[in-house]
């Protein structure tokens, strides 16, 4: 199989389940910059144009989410934190799609740790936001995001006033 093919057959939703699940408001900006980081690092290798180009944004999106998962569970499901998240009614309620072998080795850990499923979850997007996502990357995007704001809004004065005309019909 050619590493494309590979690597459509691993966006597939087959096998994978949609979780909601709520997501502290820092992790979901770190989870979300490095989502964007990435689209704009594979730019390049996109061709514009094509279906897959166009669907890739939101798959890779869902992809950290398991990929932050899986990191998780490597790393701490033989040992688990000492600490698990509490989970907050004000967070994000964030959809995402994980295979269903890692949401099993998830809730598994839950039941043996005698955490929620949710706190797991929180958790381990947490940990791996900590340890995987710089800080600087997330103020970065950030600044980007608000001088695209300032020179879009200048940009959209400039359009209509261009537009009006000198005597109104």
């Amino acid at each position: 199989m050619s590493k494309a093919k590979k690597k459509r057959a691993g966006l597939s939703r087959a096998s994978k389940t949609m979780q909601f699940e709520p997501v502290p408001p820092a992790v979901y900006e770190a989870l979300e910059t490095e989502a964007w980081f990435r689209r704009h690092l594979d730019e390049p290798r996109r061709r514009t144009g094509s279906k897959a180009a166009a669907s890739d944004s939101s798959r890779a999106k869902e992809g950290i989410f398991e990929e932050a998962l899986r990191w998780f569970l490597a790393h701490f499901e033989r040992r688990p934190p000492e600490h698990f998240e509490r989970v907050m009614r004000s967070w994000v309620r964030t959809a995402f799609w994980v295979s269903d072998d890692v949401l099993e080795r998830c809730r598994a850990m839950a039941q043996r740790t005698g955490v929620d499923k949710r706190q797991l979850i929180a958790t381990a997007l947490n940990l791996y936001c900590q340890r995987r996502v710089p800080q600087e990357l997330v103020a970065f995007r950030h600044e980007i995001y608000s001088e695209v704001r300032k020179l879009y809004s200048k940009h959209r004065v400039s359009v209509r006033k261009a537009l009006r005309t000198i005597s109104a019909p």
